[in-house]
């Protein structure tokens, strides 16, 4: 007899009889813990899985028995307990591998969520007595119900759910009309016998809602008559989670502050910069409890004359750029209680500027532009606390006129090592790093730990005034568009000087310089 030391008792041979297996529960009860059990089979019906699942339908053990039918079903209502049973079919084949793995399992079993059926006794006997015979019904299952499809039209709030589409499925095109112009189409098929089609998953879910979108005519033809291979049942329910979650998102903004929002697009090395989109746009707010009022009001984009501008030349001009970008979004504010969201994307000392012209006594928040899939959002839709670690100013004594402050959220290249020493040995100046904890685009994840990584960083500049005489930062920046900007808002009146660098060639140069002059922040090139 096997002795398990996990919950993978498929690395062993098949049960073959309810004995071994009343056994091996004792055995699987010492290892590992489970709530509710979960009936996976493949593609061709080749293998069956059953699956010991804990609460949060996390696969914990996996089993393999060959049983009569009748042992079949006491087995399962001995393995579920006071649980529920599940039932999942997969759109591929189970290798060896994949059955002795429980993170393959679970990544299978997560890929057709929602899709799982709940059998009753008599329908798990029909199961396992038409997968013993591989044999499949003929014709469709039963036609959607009145509640079937009164729920997916609620769910869909009449708009296609096909990725990339959301046509008003109210209202024809053509001749504008009103009336119903949807179709409703099965993730998993109502005919065994269908491309997507299930053995006796299929009749079960027929007349599920969780199992139906609602599509176009156009997307309808492609999903079941053109292209049926490229839309498995995972594929489309994945799409319908998409749908649900991106209209619950902008439905629950109606709830948010209306503010405004406004965008810079500053060129980077020439080259153009995307601004947000629509969907980006909102889903950016949501994350801040907000909403747009009105349209993105563009301050600046991607101006042709700074891609025509020589790389030194810029620096002059982008400063009367940032003054004018201030202004211009300041004199808008005075309606919405100085509230506004900012989507700004350039060279880093043009943002780190733009921030310190802002101010930290409004209410301006800077969204993400989150650089995998070149997007703007946040990576989290929740606080996620102190990103970063500040080390250097324990180091730091009385009459330090100078010092250097490394900010490293991306990545923290050779460039500003290289840069730090030689301003180290000109100036005599000592370095203070801030460090994200993991670097990455993503290491601010979410608007208010950006806010209190600015409150952070003005009580940094607050202390390296008055503590230790600091009048100048040299300040050496590899981070987001974000950070950036959050990170110039700590900027305020008696605050040291900024002296802003950038990468060039192997080091970096100064840039920018932001300065106090008369109790007004101004921004100017620094050569």
């Amino acid at each position: 007899m096997m002795k398990l030391t996990d919950g993978i008792q498929t690395n062993y041979p098949v049960l073959e009889s309810l004995e071994d297996l009343k056994m091996i529960m004792v055995e699987l009860g010492e290892i590992v813990s489970w709530s509710n059990v979960g009936i996976l089979f493949d593609k061709e019906n080749k293998s069956t899985l059953i699956l010991l699942l804990d609460k949060k339908f996390v696969i914990n053990g996996v089993l393999r028995f060959s049983l009569e039918i009748v042992e079949n079903i006491e087995a399962i209502n001995l393995l579920k307990r006071d649980g529920e049973v599940f039932l999942g079919s997969s759109d591929r084949d189970f290798s060896l591998e994949d059955i002795r793995s429980l993170s393959r399992l679970n990544a299978i079993w997560v890929s057709i969520a929602p899709l799982y059926a709940k059998p009753n006794n008599n329908e798990l006997e029909e199961f396992f007595l038409r997968t013993r015979a591989k044999n499949t019904k003929l014709g469709r299952g039963k036609s959607f119900s009145k509640n079937t499809i009164n729920s997916v039209i609620f769910e869909s709030h009449g708009y296609c759910m096909f990725d990339g589409c959301g046509e008003d499925l109210t209202k024809d095109e053509t001749t504008g009309k009103r009336g119903n112009f949807s179709y409703l189409a099965h993730n998993i098929a109502s005919s065994e016998n269908g491309a997507r089609g299930s053995i006796v998953m299929s009749g079960i879910l027929a007349d599920n809602p969780d199992n139906v979108l609602l599509l176009c005519d156009k997307h309808h033809r492609l999903v079941d008559r053109i292209a049926t291979i490229d839309y498995p049942s995972n594929r489309l329910s994945q799409m319908k989670v998409n749908f649900n979650s991106t209209c619950s998102n902008l439905l629950n903004s109606l709830a948010y502050q209306p503010v405004p929002a406004f965008s810079i697009l500053w060129p980077v090395a020439g080259n153009s910069v995307s601004g947000p989109t629509e969907i980006e746009i909102s889903q950016c707010l949501s994350t801040s409890k907000t909403r747009l009022s009105n349209q993105l009001n563009t301050i600046n984009d991607n101006e042709s004359f700074l891609k025509a501008t020589s790389d030194d030349a810029v620096w002059s001009i982008i400063a009367g750029e940032i003054e004018r970008a201030a202004n211009g979004i300041n004199m808008q504010l005075h309606s919405y209680n100085y509230k506004a969201a900012l989507f700004a994307f350039g060279p880093m000392p043009s943002l780190i500027a733009l921030g310190a012209k802002l101010g930290n006594k409004n209410g301006i928040i800077p969204m993400m532009r989150f650089r995998d899939g070149g997007r703007w959002t946040w990576p989290s839709d929740r606080p996620l606390g102190k990103f970063y670690d500040l080390n250097g100013i324990e180091d730091l004594t009385s009459g330090e006129e100078e010092v250097i402050i490394l900010l490293a959220t991306t990545s923290n290249p050779r460039n500003l090592a290289n840069a730090a020493e030689q301003i180290a040995k000109n100036k005599n100046a000592k370095v203070i790093e801030i460090r994200s904890k993991e670097l990455g685009n993503g290491a601010l994840a979410h608007p208010n730990d950006g806010i209190a990584f600015s409150a952070d960083i003005q009580r940094l500049f607050h202390r390296l005034k008055s503590d230790f005489g600091v009048r100048n930062i040299h300040l050496l920046p590899c981070a987001s568009n974000a950070v950036c900007v959050f990170f110039g808002q700590a900027f305020d009146n008696y605050h040291p000087n900024l002296t802003i660098y950038d990468f060039h060639k192997k080091t970096m140069i100064p840039r920018l310089i932001v300065e106090n002059k008369n109790n007004e922040c101004r921004v100017v090139a620094a050569c």
